[in-house]
């Protein structure tokens, strides 16, 4: 008999569950690209797909939102005459965005399975993918540390407006333009924060297919209509302890 026919199969050709796993565009109907979309309309329920336009609108509001946070520290600095704060925030921000939540909450999101070696959705677009995609729920741990994380990425700002507003109050002494400046930045801050909060909670985070991701406020049966599409991350789910709606 020839040896070549009588090896165990199983290691020459993989499972099925384990080219599901291998092949990044399996692992999702967000990867499809289209190909499972003719007898689906969740797209009407859920940012599902990538939008090129809702990219772009979030990826500028966010880059200006950060931009005018470091503007802030900027003018404290220039009225103190020290730029650690600055430099130090822009620091947390590269490795937020690069490393942090990429790893503990973007690997965990279906746009995480389509191809290529960077992210393609409407959020970190762009953010290298050094981690593996998992599609199960994120573990509380994650979610805590994600949260402290985001809490002191944003209230960082806000200590120093308050700090540099206390310092025109007590010492008016540095130069006008610098004032003004903190003034105008912190207005502007203000209102982009108020635009993430309407746009991100009041509507991203509703349609949003990233279910475990702790801002998520997509409601339970649509995470049901949807996990019934992706049976990897449906399997996952369930392995971590999801009990699915009665079909």
């Amino acid at each position: 008999m020839n040896n070549k026919h009588s090896e165990n199969p199983s290691k020459i050709i993989p499972s099925a569950s384990d080219r599901l796993y291998s092949q990044p565009s399996m692992l999702s109907c967000v990867a499809a690209d289209g190909m499972e979309c003719e007898d689906c309309n969740l797209d009407k329920i859920f940012m599902c797909k990538f939008s090129k336009r809702e990219t772009i609108v979030f990826i500028i509001c966010n880059t200006c939102y950060r931009l005018n946070a470091l503007a802030i520290f900027y003018f404290i600095g220039s009225m103190l005459n020290t730029w650690w704060m600055m430099w130090a925030y822009g620091l947390f921000i590269t490795i937020t965005f690069f490393v942090i939540e990429p790893g503990l909450i973007c690997s965990h999101c279906p746009f995480y399975t389509k191809e290529g070696k960077f992210l393609k959705c409407g959020g970190l677009w762009g953010m290298p993918k050094f981690w593996n995609y998992h599609p199960e729920p994120i573990k509380k741990w994650k979610k805590i540390v994600m949260l402290v994380v985001g809490f002191i990425f944003e209230v960082i700002p806000l200590f120093g407006i308050i700090g540099g507003l206390i310092l025109l109050l007590i010492d008016p002494r540095p130069p006008l333009f610098y004032g003004i400046g903190l003034i105008i930045t912190t207005t502007v801050f203000i209102g982009l924060a108020y635009y993430h909060l309407k746009v991100l909670l009041g509507d991203h985070c509703k349609r949003c297919p990233h279910f475990s991701c702790p801002l998520n406020k997509v409601p339970a049966h649509n995470v049901h209509l949807f996990l019934n599409k992706n049976k990897v991350m449906r399997k996952a789910w369930e392995d971590s302890g999801w009990i699915p709606e009665t079909d």
